[in-house]
């Protein structure tokens, strides 16, 4: 899996607010995955399960410290260390690289620049838009859409899946136009996400007319 479907439950929406606090970061991005079903899907699975691991890891080390008096103090304190700061780690910095991966077309995850205690997935600044491509005629600045093009690669994408799929165009002020699927990713093998990937990436044609 490579982006979301374009879902405007969480697009430009919070997923954490009013904290830096590590552990609340990941509570909530965690909380994310699991409501999005996110964390079924690469790359954010392997990420999820790492988080998973150390967090049980965590309350198990903390577990036997209050039950067995016996237990070796320092050597306690060292492995939490080494856990917490992995936990830090993957706050600032693997949670913003997995989710950027999938973050939805025309959009980029990470701390909301006029309030930097607001974390989600937010609308990027140089898009102009980001259109629906179905029934849609023309785009404002760039001109009419070119109807056979967007077919045939509509047409390429069906072949590939069997199932259709929509297609979102974002523009830019610097003059490109890309081209992102949105589709059901319970609908597809990973096989087939990845030749979805493939013909959108070496998609040579412009989208409007000449």
């Amino acid at each position: 899996m490579e982006r979301l479907p374009r879902n405007e439950e969480f697009v430009n929406r919070k997923i954490s607010s009013g904290t830096h606090r590590t552990d609340d970061i990941i509570d909530a991005v965690m909380d994310f995955w699991e409501r999005t079903e996110l964390y079924r899907y690469s790359p954010v699975a392997s990420l999820y399960h790492e988080i998973k691991e150390l967090l049980e890891y965590q309350e198990l080390i903390g577990d036997i410290a209050n039950y067995c008096e016996c237990f070796d103090t320092e050597r306690y304190k060292e492995k939490l260390n080494e856990i917490n700061e992995k936990l830090e780690t993957i706050a600032q910095e693997d949670i913003y690289e997995v989710n950027n991966r999938v973050a939805p077309f025309g959009t980029s995850f990470g701390m909301h620049e006029g309030d930097g205690s607001l974390l989600g997935f937010w609308e990027d600044q140089e898009s102009s838009n980001t259109i629906y491509l179905k029934d849609q005629a023309y785009i404002e600045g760039y001109g009419e859409i070119d109807d056979q093009r967007i077919q045939d690669l509509l047409e390429e994408l069906y072949a590939t899946t069997s199932i259709d799929i929509g297609l979102y165009a974002s523009c830019t002020n610097h003059g490109f136009i890309g081209i992102a699927a949105d589709y059901n990713p319970d609908e597809v093998t990973e096989e087939q996400e990845q030749k979805i990937d493939e013909i959108l990436n070496n998609w040579k044609y412009e989208i409007v007319k000449d």
